[in-house]
């Protein structure tokens, strides 16, 4: 299986962060012969509120400079972009909106969706570059019909989940450098390389959630009732869109057991709690999918259905609904089908698309 990278003497644009993956992309592209040149957005954090920005965001000063100090060792050009007012309103208002909806969506894909493979990769094109290339831990190879994502070598950091929006015109002209190789082995190519970055921490928080304060985020204060599982009043809450399926810490309630958030009620601003097993759901109903192959494809035999990041890939199978959702049956029920989560398709190793999740199909 071969992989696809772009040839000596392409220009790349490669989307540099400040972190040791995407620095390692451009040193890997350059030392192949393209023409490399390094492009850093500003997001969120550093143009609307400094103060939001930690040490360790994506979207930092502190990133910024650090990617520019990177471009400098490895002789490239380095541009900073400002895609602020794209960020708020492809990723930072949807966000909220969908909490306040009583859904949980992942902003990462969404940014990925919109903003790296959407504006990005049109302006990058638009600059003359052939190629957008990233950090992210997947691989393009040469399948038949064309190219394809797949999983990425390293399965602790492997990354196609993020990517399932990319539009299956658009597979030819991104790269992905760093599919075939560990996390490991990256640092040790920037260690050798001199770079400052080898061993910088990974950005774990939404870069605009610093701390992960949702609540606060989202500005909700409406008291509301903590119900359990047979109707009874167990407590009360701040607003049910600061709570998410699945959830067990933070919830106010002492109990006998341990209880989890198994439905968040919107109109009534009530959150629903359960035990473990009343999480497990056969299926789901999905929409706004992207398919990067034909429908056949994947609604004929056997699939496999990330419905988290880290969630193990699930046997199931896919059909058309009447209504044109995308209906999801695993072969064993899976906990905490959430809505507004990425459902991505698999089979095998080839990333097949994905949807968002609009609801669960109780067990």
């Amino acid at each position: 299986m071969t992989e696809i990278l772009p040839p000596p003497g392409a220009r790349v644009a490669v989307a540099m962060s400040g972190g040791v993956d995407s620095s390692v992309a451009a040193l890997l592209l350059k030392e192949m012969g393209c023409r490399v040149a390094g492009i850093t957005l500003t997001l969120f954090c550093p143009s609307e509120n400094p103060d939001l920005a930690g040490e360790r965001s994506c979207c930092s000063l502190d990133a910024i400079e650090d990617a520019a100090e990177v471009a400098a060792r490895v002789g490239i050009a380095h541009h900073v972009w400002d895609f602020t007012e794209i960020f708020r309103s492809e990723v930072v208002d949807p966000f909220r909106r969908e909490y306040l909806a009583g859904r949980t969506p992942n902003p990462c894909v969404e940014c990925n969706r919109k903003v790296r493979f959407g504006a990005l990769l049109d302006k990058v094109r638009r600059s003359g570059f052939a190629f957008l290339a990233t950090g992210h831990y997947a691989r393009l190879v040469e399948a038949e019909g064309g190219p394809a994502v797949f999983r990425g070598r390293d399965r602790k950091k492997e990354q196609s989940y993020v990517l399932w929006g990319i539009g299956a015109a658009d597979l030819s002209g991104v790269a992905f450098p760093l599919g075939g190789l560990l996390k490991e082995e990256v640092r040790r190519i920037a260690e050798r390389a001199g770079l400052s970055v080898a061993g910088k921490e990974e950005s774990q928080d939404i870069c605009f959630l610093p701390g992960g304060d949702l609540g606060g985020f989202l500005g909700v204060r409406r008291e509301g009732e903590i119900l359990g599982r047979d109707g009874r009043r167990l407590g009360t809450h701040e607003g049910a869109p600061r709570y998410t399926v699945g959830q067990r810490r933070g919830l106010g309630v002492a109990a006998g057991e341990r209880l989890y958030v198994t439905e968040v009620d919107i109109q009534n601003n009530r959150v629903r709690l359960g035990v473990d097993g009343d999480l497990y759901a056969s299926g789901f109903a999905a929409g706004d999918e992207n398919l990067l192959v034909s429908e056949n494809e994947v609604f004929e035999g056997r699939i496999e259905v990330k419905i988290r990041y880290r969630h193990p890939a699930a046997a199931a199978s896919a059909r058309r609904a009447e209504d044109g959702s995308i209906e999801v049956r695993f072969e064993e029920p899976q906990r905490a089908v959430t809505p507004g989560q990425s459902a991505v398709f698999y089979r095998g190793e080839r990333l097949l698309g994905g949807a968002v999740i609009r609801s669960a199909v109780p067990s």
